[in-house]
């Protein structure tokens, strides 16, 4: 299982155990919430931590967290069933709007009668506190089981399927969960999954504006759909269908994804199951839960689950070999330039990976800039790869300003080793001392620059063979000079490439559009706007290519 990086996010407390006969008196949502005398009388006051003794015919026993509402106790009743109270905090209370958002999710929950959903018991009004009562659920949410470990394909497919079962139950009475995620899927003891927390479900023949305002986002990003994320109004199932995909997703690569998504993180049966689960266009997903289960069931009856496991173990490998590339193998600092600033940034997709930039100090009068990446997937031979190619690249540019002649060693001594890796560069050679820029490509994209007083990219174009593919290429420099607030920009087909949640590019007129309207700011700030403009165009969608650039600019 890959490992995942640390995440904040908001979780609700576990709702649930086993179901209680006792029915706490509730009335019409329409309506003012009124008193149960029989539960009020019950009550013995508060602990000096200011926590309930009772509640109705329930013992407090502790409590399990808190949440914007209000707080959730576990509960033990006269016949010592386990419960999960969850009570509205006195201010909201107050609010009669509130207090039947409150009391809605109680209401959807006692529609529902499903293995897979936490059960609903009961609700009231005890003196000025108004709370419903729920299953327990003796278990642990999907988010800490996988903190705690990770979870294997087999549990994985399960508990995913399990989580259909419940949501296509609760689709079948016209609910909408709007929140699936790791943290309300509960997986008990026994294996049973229960799925918790419709704080922001709804009723389809209600509609979103019950709960919220048309416009109004709710929900988790990364797990809310294209058309929840926008607030429409008219979201339905396929929205619970989406965040299921993306939990499967997350449970099978070890990564927390959103929107479109790496085809390198998961296998390719798998992949075909979850792009269609997580379609930008909804009319394109699965059309219900049945269809999903349909897939996994089948998928399962291929028997490919052994050979997958293998394969995404693999997968995390590759993922911990360019982990070692970035700190065996990239520079730790990015040197000064007298007279000139440069500022260099990495950006790791959720695939490939690969890409690669270091510097070369000449005679301590010139820098030298080396920008590229692998032309492979990271493994083993890649990573031994690219170490020979970043020593035989040191030994061969030290003192050598024509970045050609660095480049036509470097891949003489890369090919004659008759290595299947090749590698793509561009190198170029700072002079702050003369203002200049001296330009070598190896296969690589061209750079750009902006000059000071126009609008219009020029392109520095220097075509060459990539390194390793054949001895004897041969490379030509290009040399540019440098004036005042002049911007020169180097960056990795990654950038361009970078999909939003639609699938359409970020593209070159973007990236040329962000620079021109932060040119006045330092090459840090260029590539601060650079890397703000590329995170909310994406979305925080899953790239396949890694993401380099570095900024040039005269003062």
């Amino acid at each position: 299982m890959a490992e995942r990086r640390p995440r904040l996010k908001p979780h609700d407390p576990v709702l649930a155990g086993p179901r209680s006969d006792q029915t706490v008196i509730y009335d019409d949502l329409d309506t003012d919430v009124q008193r149960a005398p029989e539960v009020a009388s019950q009550r013995e006051g508060y602990t000096p931590l200011g926590i309930p003794v009772s509640l109705g015919p329930y013992k407090v026993i502790d409590v399990l967290g808190e949440g914007g509402m209000g707080v959730v106790y576990k509960g033990r009743g006269k016949k010592d069933e386990i419960v999960a109270i969850k009570v509205m905090s006195a201010k909201h209370a107050a609010k009669p709007s509130l207090v039947k958002r409150f009391l809605r999710e109680f209401k959807i929950c006692e529609m529902l009668d499903h293995p897979n959903v936490a059960k609903a018991i009961g609700a009231a009004k005890q003196d000025d506190q108004i709370f419903f009562v729920m299953e327990y659920v003796p278990g642990t949410n999907l988010d800490d089981r996988i903190e705690a470990g990770g979870v294997g394909l087999g549990d994985a497919l399960d508990v995913v399927r399990q989580a259909c079962l419940g949501l296509g139950h609760a689709h079948s009475k016209g609910v909408v969960h709007r929140d699936i995620k790791p943290g309300n899927l509960i997986v008990r003891d026994d294996g049973v999954v229960s799925i918790i927390d419709f704080g922001i479900a709804y009723k389809e023949e209600e509609g979103v504006k019950t709960v919220t305002q048309e416009g109004a986002v709710m929900g988790t990003p990364y797990y809310m759909s294209p058309e929840q994320s926008k607030g429409l109004a008219d979201t339905d199932q396929r929205t619970d269908i989406y965040a299921i995909g993306i939990c499967l997703y997350e449970l099978i690569s070890g990564r927390t994804p959103s929107g479109l998504l790496s085809p390198d993180a998961v296998p390719e049966g798998l992949g075909r199951i979850i792009g269609k689960a997580t379609a930008y266009h909804r009319d394109k997903r699965y059309a219900s839960m049945d269809a999903l289960v349909a897939d996994i069931d089948a998928y399962l009856a291929q028997g490919g689950v052994e050979s997958d496991s293998r394969l995404l173990d693999e997968i995390s490998d590759g993922t911990k070999l360019r982990e070692t590339m970035i700190r065996m193998l990239f520079p730790k600092a990015v040197p000064e330039v007298p007279g000139m600033e440069l500022a260099c940034l990495y950006l790791p997709a959720a695939g490939v990976g690969g890409n690669y930039y270091d510097f070369i100090d000449i005679d301590g009068t010139a820098v030298g800039l080396l920008v590229g990446n692998l032309g492979q997937k990271p493994n083993m031979e890649s990573l031994v790869f690219l170490s020979m190619v970043r020593s035989a690249f040191r030994l061969c540019a030290r003192g050598e300003r024509d970045p050609a002649v660095a480049l036509a060693l470097t891949n003489d001594f890369i090919a004659r080793e008759e290595l299947d890796c090749f590698a793509v560069f561009s190198y170029a050679v700072i002079d702050p001392e003369d203002r200049t820029l001296r330009v070598a490509t190896a296969g690589f994209r061209p750079s750009g620059i902006l000059r000071k007083g126009s609008d219009t990219f020029d392109m520095i174009e220097s075509p060459g063979l990539g390194l390793g593919i054949v001895e004897g290429a041969d490379y030509e420099s290009v040399q540019v000079s440098l004036d005042a607030r002049d911007v020169v920009v180097f960056t990795s087909m990654g950038v361009v490439k970078t999909l939003d949640r639609s699938g359409e590019a970020f593209g070159q007129e973007r990236l040329d559009a962000t620079v021109r309207a932060n040119r006045d700011g330092s090459a840090e700030e260029i590539v601060a706007a650079l890397k703000s403009r590329i995170l909310r165009y994406s979305g925080g969608v899953a790239q396949a290519d890694d993401m380099t650039i570095c900024v040039l600019k005269v003062p």
